[in-house]
């Protein structure tokens, strides 16, 4: 009797376990959300290339070596972002 109990409750988790993971393969996908930007800033290209983005904010740098960290970009306005930190190499 034990025995009958146990392959009962064996086979109705399998059964679960089963139907649980049949689910997530067979769904059907999630459709994407289509996501416009809030608010567009434009960097001046002599700036030059984006390196990364850090504990002082965005960093760009330069052609001669000049590295420029951006914390804090003004949506809407016109002109260059504010420069927080900038570092010249002599």
């Amino acid at each position: 009797m034990r025995d009958k109990r146990m392959i009962a409750v064996t086979a109705i988790l399998a059964a679960g376990i089963a139907s649980f993971y049949a689910g997530r393969l067979f769904g059907s996908p999630r459709p994407q959300l289509e996501q416009t930007a809030r608010c567009t800033v434009v960097v001046p290209r002599d700036w030059g290339e984006y390196i990364g983005a850090g504990s002082y904010g965005l960093e760009f740098k330069d052609d001669r070596g000049t590295i420029r960290f951006v914390k804090q970009f003004s949506c809407g306005l016109e002109g260059a972002p504010n420069v927080s930190l900038e570092i010249h190499r002599k």
